[in-house]
C-alpha cells in the first residue's frame, strides 16, 4: 500500500507529545485541536471495513487532510520507521489484534506466506473481489475522502475494492447518482468564527442577540433580493456573500452557544431530506410527508 509517510510521522508525532496513547493495543485520543486536552479520552481509530483499524485526522495549520493504518504507527512508535518496501504483519493473523506483541516487520512477499500458511488468503468473493457492489454510505464516504485528499489506493484498501472503482467514483463515471450527504468542513468555520463572539455574555445574553442578529441579517439578505427582483436594481453578488457570510456567522455562534456543530446540523437536516425526499423534491411529497416513498417512485 501507498502511504503518506507524513501522515505516520503526524501521529507518531502525537503519540510521543501524549495527545495519542497507546493501552493494549488500541489507541485513545487525549487531545483535539478544536477541543485541546480532553476531559476523558475517547477511542482515536476507527474500523475500516476488511477489519484494519485507521486513523484519520484534519491538520488545520496546513489544509491538509492525513489517515494511516493504526498498527503502522503503533509499530513506528515503538521502533521507529518503517523501511521503505516493509510491512507490518499480524503474528496472529487478527488485524484488529495492534498490541505491540503482535505486530512484526516483513517483506511484502513475507507477508503473503504468513497469511497463506494461515489460511487467511482465500478466493474472494462478492466485495471481496474488487467488483462488488458498494453501498450508497460507502460511495458517500469515499466521496469525503477524495475531497479530503486521502490516496485512491488507500481508500481502495479500506472498502476492499479495486483502485479503478475508486477512480470511476471519483470522476463521476461512476454512481453519480448517489447525493453527497456527509458535511465535516463546517465545523472549521464555526471554529474560526467563535474567535469574535463575545466571551462576556450570559448564556441568555448571548441566545438573545445572536438571534436578533440572525434576524437582522436574514431581513439584510432580503432587502438585497428584494431590490433586484422588484426596484431594478443590479443584484450586487459580492454583497450578497457578505450578506450570507454575516447570517453563517449567527448561526455558528447560536450552535456553539447551545454546544451543537455545523456539521450536526447539516447531517441532520440532509437525513430529514433525504428521508422526506428520497427521489429529490416533488410537489406530491412535499404536501403528503406522511406518504412511503416506494408510492412516490411508482407514479
Amino acid at each position: 500500500m501507498r502511504e503518506n509517510k507524513e501522515a505516520l510521522v503526524y501521529f507518531v508525532g502525537l503519540m510521543k507529545e501524549g495527545k495519542i496513547k497507546y493501552n493494549d493495543g488500541r489507541l485513545f485520543r487525549c487531545w483535539e485541536p478544536r477541543r485541546n486536552w480532553l476531559s476523558e479520552a475517547k477511542r482515536a481509530e476507527k474500523k475500516t471495513r476488511n477489519g484494519y483499524y485507521m486513523l484519520r485526522a484534519n491538520v488545520k495549520e496546513n489544509g491538509k487532510y492525513f489517515s494511516v493504518m493504526a498498527h503502522r504507527v503503533i509499530w513506528s512508535y515503538f521502533n521507529g520507521p518503517i523501511p521503505d518496501g516493509m510491512e507490518i504483519n499480524h503474528k496472529n493473523g487478527f488485524k484488529s489484534n495492534n498490541c505491540i506483541e503482535n505486530l512484526e516487520l516483513v517483506t511484502r512477499s513475507g507477508n503473503r506466506q504468513h497469511a497463506k500458511r494461515n489460511g487467511l488468503l482465500r478466493p474472494a468473493k462478492g466485495l471481496e473481489s474488487g467488483r462488488g457492489k458498494l453501498s450508497d454510505n460507502d460511495v458517500r464516504e469515499i466521496r469525503v475522502l477524495l475531497a479530503q485528499g486521502v490516496m485512491q489506493k488507500d481508500i481502495a484498501l479500506c472498502y476492499n475494492v479495486r483502485p479503478n472503482q475508486i477512480s470511476r467514483i471519483n470522476t463521476g463515471a461512476r454512481r453519480g447518482e448517489v447525493m453527497q450527504v456527509n458535511i465535516e468542513v463546517l465545523n472549521d468555520y464555526q471554529i474560526a468564527s467563535s474567535r469574535t463572539m463575545v466571551k462576556e455574555y450570559s448564556y441568555d445574553d448571548a441566545m438573545v442577540n445572536y438571534s436578533m442578529g440572525l434576524i437582522g441579517e436574514s431581513g439584510e439578505v432580503i432587502d438585497l433580493l428584494k431590490k433586484s427582483l422588484f426596484h431594478g436594481h443590479e443584484l450586487d453578488r459580492n454583497k450578497l456573500k457578505e450578506e450570507l457570510g454575516d447570517v453563517l456567522f449567527y448561526i455558528a455562534a447560536l450552535a456553539t452557544t447551545v454546544g451543537v456543530t455545523l456539521e450536526e446540523i447539516a447531517n441532520y437536516n440532509i437525513d430529514k431530506l433525504w428521508d422526506r425526499y428520497p427521489n429529490g423534491f416533488t410537489t406530491e411529497r412535499s404536501i403528503n410527508r406522511d406518504i412511503e416513498p416506494m408510492e412516490v417512485i411508482g407514479k
